[in-house]
């Protein structure tokens, strides 16, 4: 063994392995694959897990552009500078997070908040969002005038105008933020 070899296989021998750290997974069910394995009728058959939705209503929240607003806007950063309108709203907006399951299939089960520029509507929007998620259930996030553009493009398109339509009709929880903001044409009113 040359001089070489030996300081090598020293540097190997002095070297000390850190224990593996074992991966955390976000879902520990499907190991933050999207998919579980269940038996049914004695035969292993791969579904997607509870948690797809979600991860798939939150790759939708950050391409939409919100994803550091969602991070960082919740109902604990909410500042109501001690107006009575703002802090109503964001005891509505708590309360309806907390009575969503009981009220998500009654007809009135919507909440909506109007006001000046500024005065934190998306916020609270972001904060319900971000708290039902945090439960397990999904959302899907829509920028009004964004969505109603792709729409408007894809109308002549059977397959792809669907497409637009059904991610945001079949949402269990649609986001829509900035709801009419902007010139409201007859297309938008047909649309909504």
């Amino acid at each position: 063994m040359t001089e070489f070899e030996k300081a090598v296989m020293g540097i190997y021998e002095k070297r000390t392995v850190a224990p593996a750290v074992p991966k955390r997974f976000e879902c520990e069910e499907c190991k933050d694959s999207g998919e579980v394995l269940v038996m049914i009728d004695g035969h292993d058959v791969s579904k997607r897990c509870k948690c797809y939705k979600i991860r798939q209503a939150r790759r939708l929240m950050e391409r939409s552009g919100i994803s550091q607003e969602f991070q960082k806007k919740r109902f604990d950063n909410f500042d109501t500078k001690n107006i009575s309108q703002l802090e109503m709203a964001k005891r509505k907006a708590i309360q309806y997070v907390s009575a969503f399951e009981q009220c998500e299939h009654d007809r009135k089960n919507s909440i909506m908040f109007s006001g000046q520029v500024g005065s934190g509507k998306t916020h609270l929007g972001t904060a319900i969002s971000s708290s039902l998620m945090n439960k397990g259930i999904a959302v899907v996030y829509m920028a009004y005038r964004d969505a109603v553009t792709k729409i408007k493009q894809h109308v002549t398109n059977e397959e792809q105008y669907s497409r637009e339509i059904n991610m945001y009709s079949k949402a269990r929880v649609l986001y829509i933020d900035d709801l009419l903001k902007g010139r409201l044409t007859e297309t938008d009113v047909n649309i909504m």
